[in-house]
């Protein structure tokens, strides 16, 4: 019936009045009415029903879809909420490091702080956008990517996989723990065979002399470096200098393990494995006795043997210091301790004997070993004990 009164031209009235009849709960609704198109040759015999809603009827209201929140970029200098790590997916912790490795930054070694990279850095504002707009993780990703690709360095040209970490530096070497007894014995036993070894280099080149062995080209080395022997006022002077040699050497010293790194971790290597055993008196050994013995061979017998002038002083100097580089030491204590052995050659060639270079030497040793005890051994007194 409907169809029929829909193809109806002529029955406006008869279209009223069935239409209430057939249709009653739309007649309580709404009204049918009936509008007359122009007549033309194709739609002759055709109209067109309308249903509005009648007066009253409730109507859904069109909800009106929430405007979008512009996310603003990061301020600079203020860096954005950071998601935890166990929030982050394999996907997206993934994406990060890409992202990350194409800025070319170097400094991201864990997911937290590969976020805080791209998050201030590459990705800006476009980030923060994705993340708060709960989208997945992989539109996250993606937008991590597109922000990295915005760069346009040479690194994101490149298409790294991973970022590359600076390789951490390398910790100074650490030496075994030695015992009190063994720091003593190899103390004096090596302090002999250093003192027999000069005294004996030293008789040898008296009887050289003396003979005229070899054309007489060797000359007396305990005439050219002698002992003193009387306490006199030259001598008295000589020790002054030495022990302003060692003050000296000892400021020195101290600058330069607030200066130079590399001189600060060997000497913390060496002193810890030789001076933490030690207890009060055996600091006073193992200052002196090297030094005497180190004197003895190459202010006694190397320097002389080269010559008493520059060249001496430079080749003994030098000797001393390559000869310092291992116990846990390195080039950087070499150097420092060529420079000391040339200021102990001068000091010889100067006061023309080994008394002052021997001062010189011993409290210099018992200076340093007394300053990194006490900056670097406070509050333990298991040492101390006597």
């Amino acid at each position: 019936m409907a169809s029929w009164l829909l193809r109806c031209g002529e029955a406006s009235t008869c279209c009223t009045r069935i239409s209430r009849e057939a249709f009653p709960r739309i007649s309580t609704i709404g009204r049918v009415a009936y509008v007359p198109r122009p007549r033309t040759p194709r739609s002759r015999g055709r109209s067109t029903l309308f249903v509005e809603a009648a007066k009253g009827s409730k109507r859904p209201k069109n909800k009106t879809k929430a405007p979008r929140k512009n996310v603003s970029a990061p301020q600079e200098g203020l860096i954005p909420t950071v998601p935890d790590e166990g929030d982050i997916s394999d996907a997206v912790v993934d994406s990060i490091k890409r992202a990350a490795a194409k800025t070319g930054n170097d400094a991201a070694t864990n997911t937290t702080q590969l976020v805080e990279v791209v998050s201030t850095d590459a990705a800006q504002g476009y980030i923060s956008e994705s993340a708060h707009e709960d989208k997945s993780d992989a539109d996250i990703a993606a937008s991590i990517e597109r922000a990295a690709a915005k760069r346009g360095n040479d690194a994101a040209k490149k298409g790294f996989d991973a970022p590359t970490n600076t390789p951490p530096k390398e910790e100074a070497q650490s030496l075994p723990d030695v015992d009190r007894e063994r720091i003593l014995d190899a103390c004096v036993n090596t302090s002999v065979v250093l003192a027999v070894s000069g005294l004996a280099l030293r008789q040898f080149s008296d009887k050289a002399a003396t003979r005229g062995w070899f054309d007489g080209k060797i000359a007396n080395w305990n005439e050219l470096m002698p002992f003193p022997n009387q306490l006199d006022v030259d001598t008295c002077i000589h020790l002054l200098l030495g022990l302003g040699a060692a003050a000296v050497v000892t400021v020195g010293r101290i600058i330069l393990l607030s200066a130079w790194a590399d001189f600060k971790t060997a000497s913390d290597t060496s002193n810890r494995q030789v001076l933490t055993p030690l207890r009060g008196l055996d600091v006073l050994q193992v200052a002196a006795y090297p030094a005497i013995s180190e004197e003895l061979l190459f202010r006694g017998f190397l320097l002389p043997a080269v010559g008493n002038d520059l060249a001496g002083i430079a080749v003994a100097g030098v000797v001393f210091g390559v000869l310092h580089i291992p116990g846990g030491r390195n080039p950087a204590f070499a150097v420092w301790a060529s420079a000391v052995g040339m200021l102990y050659g001068a000091l010889a060639v100067y006061t023309h004997d080994l008394a002052a270079p021997m001062v010189a030497h011993a409290v210099a040793n018992l200076a340093s070993a007394t300053y990194w005890r006490a900056n670097n051994l406070k509050g333990d007194n298991s040492n101390e004990q006597k």
